[in-house]
Formats: structure tokens, sequence, C-alpha cells
């Protein structure tokens, strides 16, 4: 029984390829597809859907079925084996009933559809995409009449979806729903509408200001003034900020040839007070101190200094 297994799985998986390949065309068609290619569309579509179709109702795939359904009934009934088998003959005995030409037409109007919907749709045109719901109705009564023993006409379209589910059902269900959230609406509805202004305010604009870092090289950073609370960011990621704009990649290069020049034009360290290199140094670190004491330096978040 194991390889009729595989083969049942194998002849299953052609079946979803085929489909899925007929998925993809459809999101094609949804996004990139040109609007002319619609007939196109609707041809390849009618194939793959026709070649699905005549490999899950073939004869050989029922007499697989008969050999494997002995064997699957001795297994438990929630063993992905028994499952397998008893799911594929449902779905075998559905599609059994219906025509190769009938799965063609209906997957070509579905590609015709959707084209006429979304040229209609911008237009608010109803009238241009009337005569294709009204063929997509014919085509749900012809599927349902491959099917007898219904008592709405619902039924084989809602089974197709949902096994085992009627129309008498689902009315069951929803006629339980509205008779407990309709009173939950009317009692929503009565009341005044809540006071929702609170959320629909803007908050005002405030000046920023504008930060100099101190160090090599020099980045301008522009915060935004805020008043103390939640929203003001910490000092330390304020410092952690600066320190990642200051140690880009740019500016350590920047840093390391500065760097070069000077031990070129100082020379090694003397500890000589008198050495002119000594002087030298001396005398260029003063000129650099001096001109960047001289330049403004605005605190973080003090507004109104340039």
């Amino acid at each position: 029984m194991n390889a009729k297994l595989q083969e049942l799985r194998a002849r299953l998986y052609e079946v979803y390829d085929l489909n899925m390949s007929a998925a993809v065309l459809r999101w094609d068609q949804a996004t990139y597809m040109p609007v002319g290619g619609a007939p196109a569309r609707g041809r390849q579509l009618a194939l793959l859907g026709r070649l699905a179709h005549e490999r899950l109702v073939d004869p050989a795939m029922g007499r697989l079925l008969d050999d494997l359904e002995p064997w699957a009934s001795k297994l438990p009934f929630e063993s992905d084996e028994a499952a397998l088998v008893r799911v594929t003959r449902r779905e075998y005995e559905q599609a059994a009933r219906v025509p190769a030409g009938f799965v063609s037409e209906v997957n070509e109007h579905a590609a015709m559809s959707f084209q006429a919907w979304t040229v209609a749709r911008p237009k608010n045109d109803f009238a241009s995409v009337r005569p294709v719901l009204e063929k997509t109705l014919d085509l749900s009564r012809r599927y349902a009449n491959f099917f007898s023993g219904w008592e709405n006409i619902a039924d084989p379209l809602i089974d197709l979806s949902d096994y085992g589910m009627k129309a008498s059902s689902v009315r069951a269900v929803f006629g339980e729903l509205r008779n407990r959230l309709v009173p939950i609406v009317q009692a929503i509805t009565s009341r005044p509408p809540a006071d929702d202004s609170c959320l629909r305010q803007r908050r005002p604009r405030r000046p920023a200001a504008r930060v100099r870092t101190r160090g090599h090289p020099r980045v301008r950073l522009r915060l935004r003034a805020r008043p103390p609370g939640p929203h003001v960011p910490p000092v330390h990621d304020q410092v952690l900020a600066r320190r990642r704009s200051h140690h880009d990649a740019r500016a350590r290069e920047r840093h390391r040839r500065r760097a070069v020049r000077h031990a070129a034009r100082v020379g090694p360290r003397d500890v000589r007070a008198g050495h002119p290199a000594r002087l030298r140094g001396l005398a260029a670190r003063e000129r650099h101190v001096g001109r960047r004491a001289r330049e403004p330096v605005a605190a973080v978040g003090e507004p109104g200094r340039p």
C-alpha cells in the first residue's frame, strides 16, 4: 500500500502544481499584466484549469482510491493517510460531476470579468459590468444543476468551499448572530458621540536649535527644541549621536592624515621646554584652542541661538 499511497501523492502534486500555476497567472493579471492581455490570459487559465480537472477525474485516480480505501478505513480517523484518502475521494466525486468544458468556460470567464471590473470600477460604471455579472450568475446555476438532491440552489456552491454547510445552516448561524449583535449596535448608536476633540489637536511647532559639536571634524546637528518631558532624549543619547556622527569613516581618515602631518612637522616628543619642536607644537596648540574659544557654541535645546 505504500507504493499506491506514493502514486496518489504524485498525482495530487500534479493537480496542485497546475492550480498553483494558474494562481500565479491570476496574480500577474491583478498586478502587472497589461489591459489588453485579458483574452490571452483567459485562454491560459482555461487550459490550466481543464488539465488540472482532467488529472483529478482520471479513471486511474478512481481505481487508486478504490484500492486504498479498505486499507485507510483501518487507520485512525485523524491520521494523515486516512484523511488524505478521505478528502481526495470527496474532491474526486465532486469534480467527476462537472464536465471539463464547463471548467474551461468558468476560468476564462473569470479572467474576462476581472478585467471588466477593473475598467468599470474607477468610472463607477455598473451598466458595463452587469452583463458579466449576469453570466456569472448563470454559470453558478449551471454548476448547481450538475448536482442533485439539494434543498437550496446555493447548497452545492457553499459545499464547494465549506464542506458540510448548507444554506439552511448558514441562515441559522447568521440568525443567531443577528439576535445578539443588533441589540449591541443599537445600544452603542443610541448614545451621544464621544468627545474626541483631544485626539484632533495639533502640537505647536517650536523653533529648532543649532548645535555645534566640539572636536574634529565639526558636525552641525539640528535638534528640535521640545519642552521637558518624556519626549526629550536623554543626555547620553545626544552624546552618542554626536560621537556616531564624529567617528564616521571619513572623519577617521581626516584625523589620521592630520596626525601624520603633525608628527612630521613636530618630530619626536621632547620634554625639554626650550626645544624648537616643543615650542612649535605648543604654539600650534594655542592657536587652535584660541580659534575654537572665539567660536560661539549653543547649548543643546536652547532656542533662538544660531
